[in-house]
Parts: C-alpha cells; sequence; structure tokens
C-alpha cells in the first residue's frame, strides 16, 4: 500500500495506523487497528469489520487512502514503503581475505533493508591505518571487494576493515581483521622439493641461503632447478653458484635439511 505524502515516524513514539479492507468479488471484509510502537512491525489482521477505531482518534481528522489490495488466504501481509526514515545501518553477513601471489583480495557480503550506497576500505600497509578506496553499491545485498598490490616484502601481518553506507547514510562496518601475509614452506629432515613462489623469483642462491638462515634452518645443501632441467648446486659454506637467480615460479628448489624448520621466504 503506497501513502502519498507520507510522515515520518520517528522511533520510540507511538503512532496509531488504522484501515479497513473490502474484498470486492466476495464482499470479504477486514479491518484493524494498530498501535505501533516500533519500526518494522509485521501487521496480523483479525476477521472482524466491526472492530473498532481505538478511542484516542477522532475519526473526522483521519485522511482515507483508497488503495486496492489482494487478499489470499485468511490471513494477509500489507507491506507499506514510504513511512519513515532509515534508521538502520547495513549488515555484514561474511568477510574476509585472500592472499594469490602478489595480490590480496579483501572482502564484506552486506545486507540493507532499504539501499545499499557504497563501501570503503582501510588498511595499515604503510604501518598507519588509512582509507584505501571506495566502491559504489547498489540494492539490498551486495559484495564489496578490494584487490590491493603488495610487494615482494610486505609486512607480515596487516589489519583491515570496510565501512559501508546506505542511501539514508547510515553506516555498518566489519570488525577490524588480521591477515598473516608471511609465505610459509615447512621443511623436514632429509630432502625438500619446494617450488618457488612469486616473493623467490629475481633472488639469487645466496640470498636464499640468507633467507633460510634467518630462519634457523638446518640445511647444507640447495639445488635450484630450470624447467629445461638445468640444475645449479649451492652448497651450505661455498661460493659455488651463489649469483644464479630464480627465473620464475616454475623453478623448482631442492633443499637438504638436517633439521624440520618453518622458511617464511623473507628477503631483506
Amino acid at each position: 500500500i503506497a501513502f502519498p505524502n507520507p510522515v515520518e515516524v520517528h522511533e520510540g513514539e507511538t503512532y496509531w495506523i488504522v484501515f479497513k479492507i473490502n474484498e470486492a468479488y466476495s464482499n470479504f471484509e477486514w479491518g484493524y487497528a494498530y498501535k505501533n510502537e516500533g519500526i518494522n512491525t509485521t501487521f496480523h489482521m483479525p476477521t472482524n469489520w466491526n472492530d473498532q477505531f481505538p478511542d484516542q482518534l477522532n475519526q473526522s481528522q483521519m485522511t482515507y487512502y483508497n488503495r486496492t489490495v489482494t487478499i489470499v488466504g485468511v490471513e494477509s501481509k500489507l507491506v507499506i514503503r514510504g513511512l519513515g526514515v532509515d534508521i538502520y545501518p547495513p549488515n555484514c553477513i561474511s568477510k574476509g581475505s585472500e592472499r594469490i601471489g602478489s595480490q590480496v583480495k579483501f572482502y564484506a557480503r552486506w545486507h540493507e533493508d532499504i539501499q545499499l550506497k557504497n563501501a570503503t576500505f582501510y588498511w595499515n600497509f604503510t604501518g598507519v591505518m588509512q582509507e584505501n578506496g571506495t566502491v559504489e553499491l547498489s540494492g539490498v545485498y551486495a559484495w564489496s571487494n578490494f584487490t590491493r598490490n603488495i610487494t615482494d616484502n610486505p609486512p607480515d601481518f596487516i589489519a583491515w576493515y570496510i565501512v559501508c553506507s546506505d542511501t539514508a547514510g547510515n553506516l555498518g562496518n566489519t570488525s577490524v581483521q588480521i591477515i598473516d601475509l608471511r609465505i610459509t614452506t615447512e621443511l623436514n629432515v632429509g630432502w625438500n622439493t619446494v617450488n618457488a613462489t612469486s616473493v623467490d623469483v629475481g633472488h639469487s642462491l645466496s640470498e636464499i641461503n640468507a633467507s633460510l638462515n634467518k630462519d634457523n634452518i638446518n640445511w647444507t645443501m640447495l639445488v635450484l632447478e630450470y624447467p629445461n632441467g638445468t640444475q645449479y648446486v649451492f652448497v651450505y659454506g661455498y661460493t659455488l653458484n651463489v649469483n644464479v637467480q630464480v627465473t620464475g615460479t616454475d623453478n623448482i628448489l631442492y633443499i637438504y635439511c638436517g633439521e624440520a624448520g618453518i622458511w617464511y621466504h623473507k628477503y631483506d
């Protein structure tokens, strides 16, 4: 039912919504007077046309609107649009982040009762929490997705959150999220076969040596294999092939370890 020039409805105040409905074909009549003590309420209609209007109302001062509605079954629900002001913020129903190589995707899904407007992304990649982009949204359900490129040596952890606005200016937000950006490889005793990661590309066997030492990996031999099958051997403590570089993620590293450990692929 649409009412022309609707008045504003304010939360916490009391209003009366009064209506009577006549179903034209069967001449079945419905009537109901409802006292509203809050916004967003479902109206249930008793089957009694003779229900009295509330005593507090002066019928001579009422405004009547003729609207055609369809009554299905014994009970129907009236959806009244246009009354009141949207006071409810968007709600985040899912959120997350994912690192793929040198990119990280941050995302959240929103629900809004009237109309979504936009979402703004915040993170502390530089050490200070700051705004880093806004996307426009529409409808009552929407995803806000933010994909960001990161350097070869990003901080180990990033804090982030997303703020969402509806068309009435109400703001909803995710809680602050933490993503661990460390790329880790678990190394076992003996030979380990490791696919080179994007952060390894461009680094030499000497730099891989330093990276392994930083994580206290007990290793003795490192072999770099190119896609054409060529292998370069680097033995711990020797200078052989130290300047040979990883050329792509299709390179393979064979690492012989005396003890198990975690390699974080950090290069300074």
